[in-house]
């Protein structure tokens, strides 16, 4: 039995070591009928104690840990189910709570604003429009490369003028 070696809450900021939630530790240490910490009371015992045991099975020897919660705080935590593994039954999962402070960055908090839905949407338009313009021509491009040959427009046109200079209008047509 390792005493006092696994704590139940875990706080993990988005810089920095993982440490315990202040505000958490002093809610449990706290003595709840009178509100004052007990004189004996250390910044440890509040940690789960963790129970190894050495099983012998079929394809080995493996170590199976189990938690145990000390009893003077047992109301302030939540209890894991009891599981069953290989010939041990009613063994308690090793679980911790972690809070998660982690943000994203700054230059993200505007794209962010409207949710992560609105993050999504922006996103999809921008990969759009990118792939869109890869493949796609610029209109200009288009007016420029694909002009009609205007020397035959105007070969009717002055035809259909000198047509109607001579007053011939059975060719006009």
């Amino acid at each position: 039995m390792l005493p006092n070696a696994f704590p139940s809450y875990l706080l993990v900021p988005s810089e920095g070591a993982i440490t315990v939630p202040s505000p958490i530790v002093s809610a449990i240490q706290y003595n709840q009928d009178n509100y004052q910490r007990p004189s004996n009371a250390s910044d440890r015992d509040w940690f789960d104690s963790v129970e190894l045991s050495l099983m012998d099975t079929t394809s080995g020897n493996v170590w199976v840990a189990q938690t145990v919660h000390p009893t003077q705080y047992t109301n302030v935590y939540f209890n894991a189910p009891n599981i069953d593994y290989g010939l041990q039954k009613n063994r308690t999962y090793v679980q911790t709570i972690a809070f998660v402070d982690r943000t994203f960055p700054s230059f993200f908090a505007k794209y962010l604003q409207g949710g992560v839905i609105a993050m999504y949407i922006s996103l999809v338009i921008v990969i759009g429009r990118v792939i869109r313009g890869f493949f796609t021509h610029n209109p200009t491009d288009v007016m420029i490369t694909e002009i009609p040959n205007p020397d035959f427009l105007l070969k009717i046109c002055l035809d259909i003028y000198l047509v109607r200079e001579a007053k011939d209008f059975y060719l006009e047509q």
